[in-house]
């Protein structure tokens, strides 16, 4: 491979590794919900299939697709058809539910799409514990997360804004079960 080559590659590659594209919404998602070190043999089978098929490029394997012009239409048509299949049962998965854990989750409107909504319940004292990794910067999101936060701290409910920070706070609150609590002064320390 001549510098021309790898240069293009590294310039093909580099965005393909750091934007927010589907492969790193998944590193992000398994790694919040299994952690790093369970999801290590995903992130490298993912790796090594991107690897792979750079190569193939490369190689000219897409010149193959030339020969069969009318069946590569198909697979098109079949892999479109597998992604939009994808998209449906992730947007008809709603919330994450762990039986396992014995959570209980259900979808709560927010503030802007009306009663009864996130502040209502937690006026009602029927939350424990606030986690919303949302953002954004248009003026109802503003509003629905200063309402939030207003709501969580007037009822004293723990509020975290993303999952490394639950999952601490819920490791947290198990220990506070399971061990007496000690404080220690910090010239102690």
């Amino acid at each position: 491979m001549s510098f021309i080559e790898i240069f293009a590659l590294l310039i093909f590659l580099f965005p393909l590794a750091f934007s927010p594209g589907p492969g790193n919404m998944f590193f992000a998602a398994n790694g919040a919900r299994f952690g790093f070190v369970n999801t290590i043999s995903a992130n490298l089978g993912y790796h090594l299939a991107t690897i792979i098929v750079t190569f193939l490029i490369g190689f000219g394997f897409s010149l193959f697709f030339s020969f069969i012009e009318k069946q590569y239409q198909y697979i098109q048509i079949i892999g479109s058809l597998y992604v939009m299949y994808l998209a449906y049962k992730f947007f008809k998965a709603g919330v994450y539910n762990q039986n396992d854990q014995n959570l209980k989750c259900r979808i709560i409107n927010k503030v802007s799409s009306g009663s009864p909504h996130i502040v209502d319940v937690l006026d009602s004292k029927k939350i424990a514990l606030v986690i919303n990794t949302g953002g954004g910067n248009s003026e109802h999101r503003l509003n629905d997360a200063i309402a939030l936060r207003r709501a969580t701290l007037k009822n004293k409910v723990p509020y975290c804004t993303n999952m490394s920070t639950a999952q601490a706070c819920l490791q947290a609150i198990k220990s506070l079960k399971t061990k007496k609590l000690e404080v220690t002064a910090l010239q102690d320390i």
